[in-house]
């Protein structure tokens, strides 16, 4: 299975595009980042608990009713399921890490779980 920062990062590239592709440890990289993490965490809990809806919790979080972020939220969604729906590890914490020779990468806390209720 691929590293989850792996996985993560090209899960969100919808959301960097939309954002312009924006530097590390900006402002609209960061709120890329953290839409991401809702949206896959929240397809991941309804994975593992049949019949409960967490998207609709997902869009409150960050904002429903902004057409632009409902649009964004939804491509993610459809994402994780279609491209990401067997991996059912649940993103921690997360931080983007400038490393010694200037490039950054990715960390990510992997929360596994046989079922969450």
């Amino acid at each position: 299975m691929k590293k989850l920062s792996g996985a993560f990062y090209e899960f969100i590239e919808p959301v960097l595009e939309y954002f312009g592709n924006p530097e590390p440890k900006t402002e609209p990289h960061n709120a890329a980042c953290a839409l991401g993490h809702v949206v896959w965490n929240a397809v991941v809990m309804e994975s593992l608990n049949p019949g409960k809806d967490y998207l609709p919790k997902a869009k409150e979080e960050v904002g429903i009713g902004i057409l632009e972020i409902d649009r964004l939220i939804e491509i993610l969604a459809t994402r994780k399921r279609d491209c990401y729906g067997d991996d059912l590890r649940l993103i921690g914490a997360y931080d983007i890490l400038k490393k010694p020779d200037g490039n950054f990468s990715l960390w990510t806390q992997i929360i596994e779980l046989n079922k969450v209720n």
